[in-house]
């Protein structure tokens, strides 16, 4: 009975130990994010490929018109820098057709077409300047021969207790973890 105890403390002792912290808190997030807790990010897309880290990406949108639409967009440069070679912006707004009918960020490999949901129901830009944005469309294409790769919905959900400051720090955090699902290279 005495071993039987002290194999089972070992055994214990060997499973605590196994979590290391890094584990502890990537589990704490996710259940955070589960309850609600803290800040979580929806991603849903229409094919799992992963994208080369090799990559160059440019991002284009037809609400850069606006500062919140530009801050969108250099929110998601920062955050997919890390992840591919390059992340050009393209600071003019244009609609999906015309970006597809010219050639913008030429050496680009692909390009994503970046659109708030809160501006698909708006026709006046000034209205829809202080959007508060929590999910966008972004359509992944192809650059040189302009073919759909993917079609993902990002929604951003707010926790009750939120960790970013401002909302360029919650979209740029979403972004990361959008890149992550792209590139499959875990955190």
């Amino acid at each position: 009975m005495p071993v039987l105890k002290l194999i089972l403390q070992l055994v214990l002792c060997l499973t605590l130990a196994a979590c290391t912290p890094a584990f502890t808190e990537q589990n704490g997030r996710q259940l955070a994010a589960q309850a609600r807790i803290a800040d979580s990010v929806d991603i849903e897309r229409g094919n799992q490929r992963l994208l080369s880290r090799q990559a160059q990406l440019c991002l284009v949108s037809d609400s850069t018109g606006s500062e919140a639409g530009l801050t969108v967009l250099r929110s998601m440069q920062a955050a997919l820098g890390g992840y591919f070679v390059a992340v050009g912006v393209e600071n003019e707004p244009m609609d999906y057709l015309r970006a597809l009918s010219i050639t913008v960020c030429p050496t680009a490999t692909y390009l994503f077409y970046v659109q708030p949901v809160a501006s698909i129901g708006c026709k006046d830009a000034e209205a829809c300047a202080d959007a508060n944005y929590s999910q966008f469309i972004i359509t992944i294409v192809n650059s040189g021969d302009r073919s759909l790769l993917d079609r993902i919905k990002l929604s951003l959900k707010k926790g009750i207790l939120p960790l970013d400051q401002n909302n360029q720090q919650r979209l740029q955090r979403s972004f990361e973890q959008l890149a992550v699902e792209l590139t499959g290279s875990g955190s």
